[in-house]
């Protein structure tokens, strides 16, 4: 044999372990096992356990717990190493083994040395579980709402994560940090720090030839309140580019309790949907496998169909529930089995009325092993299973297309139960005996074109597609496929956002190409017509209809991948409590973050993600050096009046979520002056980069609406640039729609949106806006929401150092303290910063009333200034003390009636205007001025 696996498992096959144990222990039956004294060590009772069934042997002598297969008894019993046990039995078996110097032989070797070492740990994992599984739980979970005996809970080493199986296999075990990581049993943080993957969850093992090979764990009320925390169910950990450490033998291909169809002739085999299912027919006595899901992934049929090859008959029985999923997944699964010659049935659960869902776990709970056996004998076979698919109630069109399906099964059938069939059909379509004989004597033939609807055979679904390996078809109006697309879509992730599911597939061609990481968007499913819009390849091709197109998704939704939650606000996050600035390409937290496994960020396709940048970590002299030179020049931009309102917005912006829960509202920055004043310079050379965006041109105030409405809407703390702000030169309908939603921003109102198909899309508003240009709002319910900086293109010929200053941070990547900026701000006491920013802006005011809004508006900028000045002093930077004063006064000068208590009018405006005109000599003599 050329295939070493192969070789092996004839050894194994050809290997009876009771007799090979009986040569050395004396092995007394009890119940369905042999138990004997252990051959290793003294044990006063029996410990030592053979499964005949399973072909596996366990020894509990001395809390050991060791066990295995005829290959692991004989490396125990000889002290040799797998080769030298391969060997022993494969003489005795009359099995030839290749030599050792074969290359194939010695890559196979590799990998069965290093599977022993994962399953050694993966073992010895499921004892630490089972070991700290609190009685609490054994009661209240396995016992009371499982029905599990003690004896099967510790059978199976049915465990608990605590937490702490990381310091019990380095620790005590004495595994490598390396070792351990290679389960899949933990995560690695980019921070270095290792950690359980499972946490407060009951954990089941899977078990193949008495080894541990793969876990799963399930959700209880312990289970922390995280978001990557939400599964119901988790899976152990397999190799991915976000864990690479984790062996690539450690493998989600295999079934659980799978051993119960490789041993001897198996009359009857259940198959059923999940782990608790399948403990509990193991329970009852019932050989029983399980994928531990709805249905088996298509990849996972070739090994289902080499397992049942020796087993005499296939019941299938899935959960019974109202949304069908259960059925429909059993149906698949007997298809399968049923193309490749095996005898399949299915059983369905009876459901009380007013339930929505009984599974095998509940129905021998409380029944018993007399209810599932019940189940099982009046399981329909596949023939009855397909007839009673087709409603009762269907036309007579529809129940002759779709009998055409099952009518040559029937014919093939034994002669009594072909009688059976036709009892059946003639009692639940009510049809004449005669029709009945007529349907069961003909054979298929050509039906003349008509031009009524089709039926196709299935499930009934309007649009049903199936698939092949690259393609999709339908069946035509005789029955024949008919092919509508060049490719097929395998899913490899759902992810959760809340536009709605995102579905990440990888796209096969009929050409050979593969696409990966193609991104199917909700809306992508509405039509033939959206779903050309994510193919862009020419080699994908789609010649179905709109109801095909749903016919896909349903086989794409069904499918069994990994559960993801999609991130779509840039900038500020918080995931289970702690703060992190999520951007495409990077994470920053306080002390360095990661996003949780199940967590990413998603593209929503609007324009500002493009322009930012990925957020290296900086060396940190490298980071002081640079801080010593830019924040100091910060404060020479201009003059305290207009630098400060600029700095302490931005420097508060990131931190907008928090500050707008603490104050009900963010202010906006307007930053307006004549041409030639810096004023968009100053933002997009300066403060844009140094928040991490891209040096870019900035967003225009005559956007459309809906870009307007995508950009606001993308973010909750990334400053948004807006330039050219001309309200006398826009259209009204561009300008009134640019002042409603400042409006909204300020206090981040939510904008709906009606589509075609009479849904409604909302989007929040709640970016962090900065507007520029020659003029500022004049609206009152606009000057109340704003910070102004007023910069003057007089001052900068009196002032060169200005303009130095200016060059010199042009000259110098801002982006480098970007990181350092975020993780300081994401660090600090909000509240806090509030409350000093707040006593500073009343002392300045010193008793002045002004409107709730306008002080508001000044504590966030103050609130900003404190963040800027507590960044420099974490690095060492002396800066000069801040003129607040100065802030306030000018705030107050330009927002504020004279010496008033409230915002200027456009009026105050105009008539301001005007006497800068008359100083000026500008005004004219019998010319009209209007507001």
């Amino acid at each position: 044999m050329n295939d070493f696996r192969a070789v092996v498992d004839a050894v194994r096959d050809r290997t009876d372990l009771v007799s090979l144990v009986g040569r050395d222990v004396e092995l007394h039956q009890a119940g369905s096992v042999l138990k004997g004294s252990s051959p290793f060590r003294n044990d006063a009772d029996p410990s030592f356990v053979v499964w005949p069934h399973s072909q596996t042997w366990r020894d509990f002598s001395g809390a050991s717990d060791d066990g295995g297969d005829c290959l692991d008894y004989v490396m125990a019993r000889d002290g040799v190493g797998f080769w030298e046990a391969l060997h022993t039995l494969a003489d005795e078996a009359g099995v030839d083994v290749p030599g050792r110097e074969d290359d194939q032989l010695r890559d196979e070797l590799d990998k069965l040395s290093e599977r022993r070492r994962l399953e050694r740990l993966l073992t010895e994992a499921a004892r630490y579980y089972h070991q700290v599984l609190p009685s609490k739980l054994r009661g209240s979970w396995h016992r009371d709402r499982y029905g599990f005996t003690d004896e099967t809970v510790d059978k199976l080493l049915l465990g608990w994560a605590d937490g702490h199986l990381y310091e019990h296999l380095v620790g005590v075990v004495g595994a490598t940090e390396e070792e351990a990581l290679s389960t899949g049993l933990f995560v690695r943080f980019r921070d270095g720090r290792v950690t359980d993957f499972f946490q407060q969850r009951l954990v089941f093992p899977y078990w193949r030839r008495g080894r541990v090979v793969y876990f799963i764990a399930r959700q209880t009320e312990l289970t922390p309140e995280a978001p990557w925390e939400q599964a119901k169910y988790k899976k152990l950990l397999t190799r991915s580019d976000k864990h690479p450490y984790v062996s690539a033998l450690v493998q989600n291909d295999t079934f659980y309790n799978e051993d119960a169809a490789t041993r001897g002739r198996v009359r009857q085999l259940l198959v059923t949907e999940g782990v608790t299912d399948c403990i509990s027919a193991m329970q009852a006595g019932v050989p029983c496998i399980s994928p531990v899901t709805v249905r088996f992934r298509k990849k996972d049929l070739p090994k289902l169909i080499a397992l049942t090859e020796r087993v005499s008959e296939v019941v299938i029985c899935n959960d019974s529930e109202d949304s069908g999923a259960g059925e429909a997944g059993a149906t698949e699964t007997a298809a399968a089995l049923q193309a490749e010659g095996r005898i399949v049935r299915i059983a369905r659960i009876p459901r009380p009325e007013g339930k929505d869902k009984v599974d095998l776990n509940e129905l021998v709970a409380e029944g018993g092993a007399a209810a599932l056996e019940r189940v099982m004998r009046d399981a329909a076979d596949w023939c009855e299973h397909l007839i009673e698919q087709i409603p009762a109630d269907a036309s007579k069109r529809e129940v002759s297309a779709r009998l055409r399906e099952v009518l040559p099964l029937i014919r093939s059938a034994d002669p009594v139960l072909r009688d059976g069939y036709a009892d059946l059909i003639k009692s639940r379509f009510k049809l004449r005996a005669q029709t009945v004989r007529q349907l069961l004597r003909e054979t298929d033939r050509p039906r003349k074109n008509t031009d009524d609807e089709d039926y196709a055979p299935g499930v009934g679904l309007k649009g049903e597609v199936l698939e092949d390996t690259d393609h999709y078809y339908i069946l035509g109006r005789r029955g024949e496929p008919v092919t509508i697309s060049s490719f097929q879509i395998e899913p490899v992730r759902r992810v959760a956002t809340d536009a709605g599911d995102i579905i990440d597939a990888d796209v096969t061609t009929t050409s050979g190409r593969v696409y990966r990481g193609v991104r199917f968007p909700r809306e992508a499913w509405h039509s033939k017509r959206h779903l050309l819009r994510v193919l862009k390849s020419a080699d994908m091709l789609w010649t179905g209809s709109d109801d095909n197109v749903q016919g896909v998704l349903k086989l794409v939704a069904e499918r069994d991948v990994p559960a993801m939650r999609g991130i779509t606000n840039l900038g500020y996050a918080e995931i289970g409590g702690e703060p992190i600035w999520v951007v495409p390409e990077s994470v920053v937290g306080p002390e360095g973050a990661a996003l949780p496994d199940d967590v990413l960020f998603v593209d929503s396709g609007d324009a500002l993600h493009k322009r930012l940048r990925r957020l290296d970590p900086v060396g940190p002299a490298v980071e002081a050096a640079t801080a010593a030179l830019v924040l100091p020049k910060l404060l020479e931009l201009n003059t305290p009046e207009v630098i400060l309102p600029i700095l302490g917005w931005f420097f508060a912006a990131p931190l907008k979520p928090r500050i707008h829960k603490a104050l009900g509202h963010f202010p906006i920055l307007c930053v307006w002056g004549t041409q030639g004043s810096g004023k968009s310079s100053i933002v997009m050379e300066v403060f844009w980069p140094l928040m991490g965006i891209r040096s870019a041109e900035p967003f225009s105030a005559t956007e459309t609406e809906f870009a307007l409405l995508k950009l606001l809407s993308s973010t909750n703390s990334v400053p948004v640039f807006i330039d050219e702000y001309k309200p006398f030169d826009m259209p009204r309908y561009r300008r009134n729609t640019l002042h409603r939603y400042m409006r909204r921003l300020y206090t981040g109102e939510v904008e709906s949106r009606g589509r075609a198909d009479q849904t409604v899309v909302s989007y929040r508003l709640h970016a962090p806006l900065c507007l520029a240009g020659e003029t500022r709002p004049i609206e009152s319910a606009l000057v109340e929401r704003i910070v102004t900086a007023n910069p003057s293109k007089d001052t900068l010929p009196d002032r060169p150092e200005m303009v130095r200053a200016f060059q010199k941070l042009k000259a110098v990547d801002l982006g480098l303290l970007t990181r350092g900026i975020l993780r300081h701000l994401l660090a600090r006491d909000t509240a806090a910063d509030l409350a000093v920013a707040t006593r500073v802006v009343e002392g300045t005011l010193a008793g002045r009333e002004v409107p709730l809004r306008i002080k508001d508006n000044l504590i966030a900028t103050v609130c900003g200034l404190l963040h800027f000045e507590g960044y420099a002093g974490s690095l060492g930077v002396r800066l000069p003390e801040l003129d607040v004063a100065a802030l306030v006064a000018a705030q107050c000068d330009d927002l504020l009636e004279s010496g008033g208590r409230t915002v200027k009018t456009g009026l105050d405006y105009f008539l301001e205007i005007l006497s800068s005109l008359a100083v000026s000599g500008g005004i004219q003599h019998n010319r009209q001025y209007t507001y």
